[in-house]
């Protein structure tokens, strides 16, 4: 007998059969009163156009189809369970027709949760299908970043390309922390206290934030990136000091000083003024003590660096 939308009974518990088991594989992640909601919209929708007694045979059909759902189709207990059905030739030719399944899925998709819309996207990849299209990246986090880099509007930012470029540069900033932070308390053992030292694991924070951690928040890393920025803004600066120093501690050893430095002490005499200069200048690099030469580079080098970071520039 043929119902009012041109379908036999047969066909139509077919196709909704297919449609409620696309329903509960679509919406596996969903809560199980949001399922049974959508599960109970798909069965009314099949219930339309017909009589009470093409409502009944159909729903009598659809319970033995899903004998486990009982009463949640109809109040009336279950009749007596029966062999499950044989597929018939529409429903095999439905779940093989590629534009019937993706209309099915086209209408669940605007249902489902960003988990769940997340995981059909992920299956389809994994069979082969890519999913292309403009990415709905999170509003504030990508105008922040396309200011950052200079992006026009008509420039996609690509999801691969982007982890890559994270992968790459959390493991940049991670070897930098490590270096920086273990240079800075070698250059500390110099003073007489440290009160600078470093606040946070980087590699635990980044962690945390790219899960979602709700207590590692994107301040978290940029704290920690901050406190990191600012110490190696102290090294850089702390160069051409090094270099005044190391240039007047040496001062003594340059040829103009050495020289007049002989002149005052007498002249030449015998071997000549250059055998003088050289004399002294072995003597006095002989008494220059290279350690302790180095120990003040470190010490100036901390004390320049701790009075900066101190004063946060």
């Amino acid at each position: 007998m043929k119902s009012s939308a041109g379908l036999s009974r047969g066909q139509r518990v077919s196709m909704t059969t297919n449609r409620l088991r696309m329903v509960q594989v679509a919406g596996a992640d969903m809560t199980d009163p949001d399922r049974a909601a959508l599960l109970d919209e798909e069965v009314d929708q099949a219930l339309k156009g017909l009589s009470v007694d093409e409502r009944k045979a159909f729903i009598q059909d659809m319970m033995n189809e899903f004998p486990e759902w009982g009463v949640t189709i109809v109040e009336a207990a279950p009749s007596p369970a029966k062999p499950a059905p044989v597929a018939s030739g529409f429903d095999t030719e439905q779940l093989k027709n590629p534009g019937f399944l993706l209309s099915r899925l086209i209408e669940l998709i605007p249902r489902l949760s960003e988990t769940g819309k997340q995981t059909v996207a992920t299956e389809l990849s994994k069979a082969g299908i890519k999913v292309s299209g403009r990415v709905e990246w999170p509003s504030g986090s990508e105008t922040d970043l396309r200011a950052k880099l200079a992006l026009q509007a008509a420039d996609a930012i690509s999801p691969e390309r982007a982890l890559a470029m994270l992968a790459v540069l959390s493991a940049f900033t991670m070897d930098l922390d490590q270096v920086g932070w273990a240079t800075w308390k070698e250059l500390a053992k110099e003073l007489p206290s440290n009160s600078i030292r470093k606040q946070m694991d980087m590699k635990a924070t980044l962690r945390k934030c790219a899960s979602g951690d709700a207590n590692t928040t994107n301040k978290s890393v940029d704290d920690g990136l901050k406190a990191l920025r600012e110490l190696i803004a102290s090294f850089v600066n702390t160069i051409p000091l090094v270099a005044q120093f190391a240039s007047a501690h040496v001062s003594n050893l340059m040829p103009e000083k050495i020289e007049n430095l002989v002149r005052i002490g007498g002249g030449g005499g015998w071997g000549g003024i250059e055998k003088k200069c050289w004399e002294m200048y072995k003597q006095k690099s002989i008494a220059l003590d290279h350690s302790e030469f180095e120990r003040q580079i470190k010490k100036n080098m901390a004390e320049q660096i701790e009075g900066w970071l101190r004063s946060g520039s």
